[in-house]
């Protein structure tokens, strides 16, 4: 199994935000850092299940005010593949 890298959601959040993906970091903060809102949250979650096959469960929103690029990663890497990427 492979898994997701810095590199891939840094370009996925880069998208749903509009900014340049090399502003994006693995330790920039999704919320302070990055500006994203509920509706970019949403964006972000469905994109990664859609295209990484993992279920993204409800459990990870509370930790978004505090979370960096390198920890969703390290979080959507340890769930569980619905289906080989």
């Amino acid at each position: 199994m492979t898994d997701i890298t810095v590199l891939q959601v840094s370009a996925s959040i880069a998208q749903i935000v509009g900014i340049a993906p090399d502003l994006v970091t693995s330790q920039s903060r999704l919320i302070d850092d990055l500006g994203l809102d509920s509706l970019a949250r949403y964006e972000l979650v469905i994109g990664l299940q859609h295209d990484y096959g993992v279920e993204v469960p409800v459990t990870l929103s509370p930790g978004w005010d505090r979370m960096t690029v390198d920890d969703l990663v390290r979080e959507v890497n340890a769930l569980p593949r619905q289906r080989p990427l």
